[in-house]
């Protein structure tokens, strides 16, 4: 719990990288390293950055972006939007937010939400991450303000998904510095 300020704050601290309206497409424990002074997390690999703001304004289009998010976007951290995407969706940075819910939740609980150990082999992570239904560990070990964090971050609708910004001020609120 008291590296989420730092990690709610990823997407922000790499402004340079991300500047120009992207989004990193990739947010996963995998892309985020630890700083020299061991607490600042910093994203890595921009490989799968691709401009924020897509319109799927025909069905080749829809289909497009989900090839694209299919082969860059972790599955398990992938926006619930990202596995169906219909004609006319609107995709913007939530979707990285997304992603961020999901790497807060993997840092508390050492799985991502959408990967229960306790579902079992053959659980299906999309119908999981597209129905947003995700369990915490009982009992839970962390406070509500850390629950209620990821859970702000992981609304499956995305026109209702915060911004970054949000994110950050919601965060700050938890966690007074």
């Amino acid at each position: 719990e008291e590296y989420a300020h730092g990690y709610a704050q990823v997407p922000q601290t790499n402004s340079d990288e991300m500047a120009g309206g992207a989004v990193h497409g990739d947010i996963k424990l995998a892309n985020v390293m630890l700083s020299d002074d061991g607490k600042t997390p910093v994203l890595m690999d921009f490989g799968s950055a691709r401009g924020a703001h897509m319109t799927a304004h025909t069905r080749v289009d829809a289909l497009k972006i989900q090839d694209d998010a299919a082969e860059r976007c972790s599955m398990p951290y992938r926006a619930p939007e990202l596995f169906d995407v219909q004609r006319d969706a609107v995709f913007d940075h939530r979707t990285d937010v997304w992603s961020l819910g999901c790497l807060l939740f993997a840092l508390a609980y050492n799985y991502t939400p959408f990967e229960d150990p306790a579902a079992g082999p053959g659980a299906s992570i999309v119908l999981a991450a597209v129905n947003a239904r995700y369990g915490v560990p009982n009992p839970n070990p962390y406070s509500p303000k850390l629950t209620q964090l990821i859970a702000f971050m992981l609304e499956p609708d995305p026109q209702k998904r915060p911004f970054i910004d949000q994110v950050v001020a919601l965060t700050e609120s938890l966690y007074p510095q």
